[in-house]
């Protein structure tokens, strides 16, 4: 794959006219998917694939077009050839754009690993042997992806991933169902069978008879999977600050703080995306909120050049990259002892901002979701719908972090595998608002 991204460059590089640039933003896959149902292999597949982004830039004038690629190096050069062609027309009758702007200081970079994953029938072999006992429905993808960049300053840039994620639920009944995930980049049965385990506890319990709950305030214990979904309101960029339409305005503003056991930072080194994006830019990572405060926010070249600050090499959608949240001292064998009476959420979804400019937050739990006292599970609960403040959860309320923390992988596809993912540990709550 990187000898096709190579070959697409020079084409590219062999279209353009001297006073011409572009930029190139390249992404890759070499995928295998496998569906189970009742544990067992219902649907093997695999995705062979690349698309670019391609920037055609005259000046200040530029045209944008995107286009999967035949993975046959001399119909892509036809391919490519009418595209370039397309842009120079689309270039002739637009406008100057001002604020565009793209790196014009080369840094080339590259990311490399070697394929881990090639034993793909071992990796299938442990889940059916390990799942046999339970009516287990999972989607197991595993394999390369690739994403590169360069421009017509000889730019380079080039990342590599190698990993596998297997997201599975232990169905009971009905709409009964235990969850769990692995992900990683390397592939251990024994943790692999820890976490089924904890699922197939957590089926167990699903057995007995839920008991429904009256609408209030409750102590909850929140999962890493339950924190990684809430941490994807953690509105930090600049540009959304500046307009003023940022969900953790009053933070940004000084108005509110969150948590003291709150650090969270953009952390490229844990591996879920590269820290180039696609104007050329290479993003460091960085604290972003320092012990319940904001440290540094998302500056985006054109951001930058709107308000006349300087920028920092985030993306056009100004966010996270590899978010991660910093783990606290709460020992992971003590969380039930520690929440005693309250509840036990391993899921939420249907996320939703119902009131922005107080960073409140509704949603449902989902899965298994249990009842607790005196520090021992007594029964799963029915659905709840919680509507409360980010500054509350991670902040007023936020009572420990533990010390254990569990990546959480981007696994929805459209066109192609996603890239991206958060790393957070499970969260302690002295009150959580629940509305139904």
């Amino acid at each position: 794959m990187k000898t096709y991204f190579n070959e697409t460059i020079n084409t590219i590089e062999s279209l353009r006219r001297e006073d011409e640039g572009f930029l190139l933003s390249f992404n890759g896959e070499d995928t295998e998917y496998v569906r189970f149902s009742q544990g067992k292999v219902r649907q093997p597949s695999n995705q062979y694939q690349a698309e670019i982004a391609l920037t055609w830039i005259d000046g200040q004038k530029q045209a944008k077009a995107q286009v999967s690629l035949t993975m046959d190096h001399e119909e892509d050069k036809a391919l490519l050839s009418s595209l370039v062609e397309s842009l120079r027309q689309s270039i002739s009758v637009s406008p100057e754009y001002t604020l565009f702007d793209y790196n014009r200081e080369p840094i080339s970079t590259c990311r490399d690993v070697e394929r881990s994953f090639n034993e793909s029938t071992k990796i299938v072999s442990d889940i059916i042997r390990s799942s046999k006992e339970y009516d287990l429905v999972g989607l197991l993808v595993m394999g390369q992806q690739y994403i590169g960049f360069a421009n017509h300053l000889g730019q380079i840039n080039w990342a590599a991933y190698d990993d596998v994620t297997f997201n599975w639920s232990i169905f009971i009944t009905a709409d009964k169902a235990a969850t769990g995930s692995y992900s990683s980049d390397t592939w251990s049965l024994d943790d692999f069978r820890a976490k089924l385990q904890d699922s197939a506890r957590d089926a167990e319990i699903m057995r007995r008879d839920a008991i429904t709950l009256d609408p209030g305030e409750y102590r909850v214990y929140l999962s890493p999977a339950a924190v990684n979904y809430l941490s994807w309101f953690l509105d930090c960029s600049y540009g959304a600050f500046r307009n003023k339409s940022s969900l953790l305005q009053k933070l940004h503003d000084g108005e509110h703080t969150l948590s003291p056991l709150l650090t969270v930072k953009d952390n490229f080194d844990i591996g879920m995306k590269p820290d180039f994006n696609g104007s050329g830019f290479i993003a460091k990572s960085r604290t972003v909120i320092n012990q319940g405060k904001t440290e540094s926010l998302f500056i985006s070249p054109t951001t930058g050049a709107e308000f006349n600050v300087e920028h920092n090499g985030a993306g056009s959608y100004e966010g996270f990259g590899s978010l991660e949240i910093e783990s606290g001292d709460l020992s992971k064998n003590k969380v039930l002892k520690e929440l005693g009476t309250g509840i036990y959420i391993n899921n939420l979804h249907y996320l939703n901002p119902s009131d922005r400019a107080s960073a409140r937050i509704t949603g449902m739990t989902r899965f298994a979701c249990f009842w607790v006292e005196n520090g021992e599970i007594i029964a799963p609960i029915n659905v709840m719908r919680f509507d409360d403040t980010l500054y509350r959860l991670f902040g007023s309320e936020l009572e420990a972090l533990t010390q254990e923390s569990e990546l959480s992988v981007e696994t929805i596809e459209l066109n192609q595998r996603a890239r991206g993912g958060s790393k957070a540990p499970g969260a302690l709550i002295k009150s959580m608002r629940f509305t139904l």
